[in-house]
């Protein structure tokens, strides 16, 4: 009997302790929604259709389908983004500083030369796969463009009138 306790016993244990790791990496996911809950970093409420400051970004609709699925969770004020999407550390800890870089809400207001500079921004990392982020990308991923999805906002982004220096 003895020598079935100490057969049994060591596997016992390795499943208690995956039960463990597997209980512990469930609590701290757990926990990282209410961290952000307390952060200081808050998104602005959502603005109504009514009240926008501007309308749809391009008037393609491929291109402004692609900017309201993956950009405009973090990039305006128009979206409400899915629970999982608020998981993704950079949507937790960025997405402020991500709209107050680029936020596609206030884009009809920008001047040209402004929105010349965001194009060309977007359209490098579209292209280069910085955006959207690849900790976003995978709670979220619905919001992950396709090869096709990246090329149609590239070209858009990249077909851009030189604003003139004044």
């Amino acid at each position: 009997m003895g020598r079935f306790t100490s057969n049994c016993m060591p596997v016992m244990t390795r499943a208690a302790r995956r039960f463990g790791i597997s209980f512990l990496a469930v609590g701290l996911l757990a926990a990282i929604p209410i961290s952000g809950c307390s952060s200081s970093n808050t998104n602005p409420p959502m603005m109504t259709a009514s009240a926008r400051s501007s309308g749809p970004v391009s008037s393609d609709p491929e291109v402004q389908t692609v900017l309201d699925n993956s950009c405009y969770d973090c990039h305006s004020e128009q979206a409400a983004p899915p629970w999982n999407a608020k998981l993704a550390p950079s949507y937790l800890f960025g997405a402020g500083d991500a709209r107050k870089a680029l936020d596609f809400s206030e884009w009809n207001s920008y001047d040209a030369k402004r929105k010349h500079e965001e194009m060309k921004a977007i359209a490098k990392a579209v292209e280069d796969g910085s955006m959207p982020p690849r900790d976003y990308e995978f709670l979220h991923p619905a919001a992950e463009p396709n090869a096709e999805q990246r090329h149609i906002v590239v070209q858009w982004a990249s077909n851009v009138t030189p604003v003139a220096a004044h």
